[in-house]
């Protein structure tokens, strides 16, 4: 017979396994076991990158703007307590997720590294026979990376066309679509490494994807050139002066200028573009439209073009013309410079220009030019005379606006037998408009020309378009482009005569993202 003691212990016992195994409880004698899972993803990682439907447990989906981080180290350190088997290390996947499987309960430190990124750390609480979610990406408690180094990629779309269009298109970087488009994207902080990149656009086949390699604090540039997939592509507006939300005055002469681009017809001109506005409807049609009937008010300008398929594309621009205000007009010597020797009987060149807000350019009689030793010396915006007498000349160009409001303009210049110096070159740039400011990606226009007292007129490749931060642009009196990169440029048009002479003209304008 059992004595009373082997009884006792004989029931405990009974008991202790009732309670371990009958209704669940834990036996703290049994080591129990857990799973660990959750998600690394980074901030500003790539932060274009928009968030994909991809399926994950528990229904979760990557955060709006951050993206998978692949390839952390995470690591689980117990707190107060030796694990009988420490888990070992893991890596996150290409959807930035981690898992541990049996892992002893209890309180641990989570922590993920990576190289280029900051460390982070999390407490995680390990219970028994069940998937301990680290972070839940569908509420607030977020684990996030942010990048320690940082690159520039700028990525580029036009399409395979007679003529240089600028293609809108989604931009994959690793096969993740990101929230940028081409024409032109700059995206600041991609981390650093070997990234696949392609631009996918509608109505274009899909290309095939590059690589570039993103280096810490560098800066790479990817090109694409898109093929149309079939049928007549829709032509391209684009509206290159006045910037959006210019301001005149009722009565001042308005200048648009715009052009149109057609894959398959090239640019368009004539008829194929139309100017409206949303108060005084038609303006005109063409590349260049100038108006001075402009009603009051704010305008809603509208270029249409239109290629010979029918299919059209719009650009528009806001302008405010504001009540009448008189002013005098303005008057420029271009030609001869200022400060200039001739020799007794040489030719001098005298070009000038009157442009008036009310009335426009100036012609013929509006135009009088005056010497201090000779008089009057004529009319008009171009004349030269060869009998200017031996001495110091000032010379005025008056110009005279139908309200009789007078401008002038004065050089000075000498005329004796010491001889002449070749006088450089006169540059002058139409378009853009310098101050203007317009998105990545739109088609501008370029114009601009030179004349030189000895030569005359310079065109063609004489005439030579940079830009302070691209380089070379363009060469001739006019050209579209559309690939400026991002950021302030200053626009040069530099010119050369025969004897060696420079002269240059620049204007500044604001390429935005």
């Amino acid at each position: 017979m059992k004595t009373r003691a082997a009884l006792a212990v004989a029931i405990a016992a009974a008991a202790i396994f009732a309670a371990g195994c009958g209704n669940g409880s834990m036996n703290p004698y049994i080591l129990h076991y857990g799973d660990v899972e959750g998600y690394i993803y980074a901030d500003s990682y790539n932060s274009g990158i928009a968030a994909r439907p991809a399926l994950r447990a528990a229904g979760r989906a990557v955060p709006d703007g951050q993206v998978p981080v692949a390839g952390a180290q995470v690591s689980l350190t117990a707190k107060g307590f030796i694990p009988a088997q420490p888990p070992l290390p893991v890596q996150t996947d290409g959807d930035g997720k981690f898992a541990f499987s049996d892992v002893e309960t209890g309180a641990y430190t989570l922590k993920a590294v990576k190289d280029g990124m900051a460390d982070i750390e999390f407490d995680v609480t390990v219970v028994a026979d069940a998937i301990n979610v680290v972070n839940d990406a569908a509420g607030d408690d977020q684990m996030s990376m942010t990048p320690t180094d940082k690159g520039t990629l700028t990525v580029t779309a036009v399409a395979d066309c007679q003529v240089s269009i600028p293609v809108e298109g989604d931009i994959y970087v690793g096969g993740l679509l990101t929230t940028y488009k081409t024409p032109v994207a700059v995206i600041n902080d991609i981390a650093p490494g070997l990234r696949e990149i392609l631009v996918r656009a509608d109505g274009y086949q899909v290309p095939a994807a590059k690589n570039v390699t993103i280096t810490s604090g560098g800066q790479q540039s990817v090109d694409f050139t898109l093929v149309p997939s079939g049928g007549n592509m829709k032509p391209l507006a684009t509206i290159s002066s006045p910037a959006d939300g210019a301001e005149v005055y009722l009565g001042n002469i308005v200048t648009l200028t715009g052009v149109g681009a057609d894959c398959e017809e090239g640019n368009l001109a004539g008829a194929s573009l139309e100017w409206t506005s949303d108060l005084d409807g038609p303006i005109g049609t063409g590349n260049l439209v100038t108006s001075n009937t402009l009603s009051e008010g704010t305008h809603v300008i509208t270029l249409e073009v239109s290629d010979e398929e029918g299919l059209t594309d719009t650009d528009t621009i806001t302008l405010v013309v504001n009540p009448a205000q008189s002013s005098a007009p303005v008057a420029t010597i271009v030609s001869p410079v200022n400060g200039y020797a001739f020799a007794t009987g040489a030719v001098v060149t005298f070009i000038g220009t009157g442009l008036d807000a009310q009335d426009g350019v100036l012609t013929g009689a509006s135009l009088r030019w005056h010497s201090s030793e000779d008089g009057d010396l004529g009319t008009g915006a171009y004349l030269t005379k060869t009998n200017l007498s031996e001495n110091e000349h000032v010379i005025t160009l008056t110009v005279t606006d139908t309200d009789d409001e007078v401008g002038t303009a004065t050089v000075t210049i000498s005329v004796g037998e010491t001889g002449a110096e070749n006088q450089p070159p006169v540059v002058a740039i139409a378009s853009p408009v310098s101050g203007s400011s317009v998105a990545s990606g739109t088609l501008l226009f370029f114009a601009g020309g030179a004349v030189d007292p000895e030569d005359g007129a310079i065109t063609g490749a004489g005439l030579v378009w940079t830009s302070d931060l691209d380089g070379p642009i363009g060469t001739g009196a006019y050209f579209t482009k559309n690939n400026l990169n991002a950021g302030l440029h200053t626009i040069t048009l530099s010119v050369e005569d025969s004897q060696g002479e420079e002269g240059s003209d620049s204007v500044t304008i604001d390429i935005t993202e």
